[in-house]
């Protein structure tokens, strides 16, 4: 059973979607302090992807990184890790993302470098969350792993639902085979 104070303490950013005005009201009543508007972009729930292409982004990376799947050994480290912690952090227990998580994360020198995993799960379906520290950016890597989730996904006939956070996310998610269908207005705490 999942559990949302255990959410609450172990993720970063709580995000809010709502259009009902009192649920706003009384979220900046109450949060003052953090309570931010923000845009997010949802794409359409077909995505057209190419697995040579998906193959082909993998291969690219340096042979310095490797791409390992999220399991008992690494979970402690994304789950310590500040800006990895949204691989894992819905999830109650290590039990529970082995049996409904899936996620893939970057190892250079044993230290975890980017994560993309399933942020949530519903049947048959998976919402994408990915992060790179800042220092790798630009080098191929999320793509990288989120290709390798994106290929784990196909094989297990789960589809991975993208929504990005910037236009940075965007352009990944494009780069990937989803195409953009709007953006929409969020709240977060």
């Amino acid at each position: 059973m999942f559990h949302c104070g255990l959410f609450l303490k172990k993720c970063r950013r709580k995000i809010i979607i709502t259009n009902e005005f009192s649920w706003i009201s009384l979220l900046s009543q109450h949060y003052s302090d953090s309570f931010q508007k923000f845009n997010r972009y949802s794409f359409k729930k077909e995505p057209i992807f190419q697995v040579e292409q998906l193959e082909e982004n993998i291969k690219m990376i340096d042979t310095a990184f490797k791409i390992v799947p999220i399991d008992e050994h690494n979970y402690p480290m994304v789950l310590q890790d500040p800006f990895m912690a949204d691989c894992c952090c819905f999830f109650s227990s290590l039990e529970e993302f082995m049996q409904h998580g899936i996620g893939f994360v970057i190892l250079k020198d044993n230290q975890i470098i980017t994560g993309a995993s399933s942020y949530t799960y519903h049947e048959g379906c998976i919402e994408v969350t990915i992060g790179t520290h800042p220092l790798y950016r630009r080098q191929g890597l999320a793509l990288a792993c989120a290709s390798r989730l994106i290929l784990e996904c196909m094989s297990r006939n789960i589809h991975p639902n993208w929504d990005a956070a910037n236009l940075e996310s965007v352009a990944l998610a494009e780069k990937l085979g989803y195409k953009m269908e709007k953006e929409y207005e969020v709240y977060s705490i």
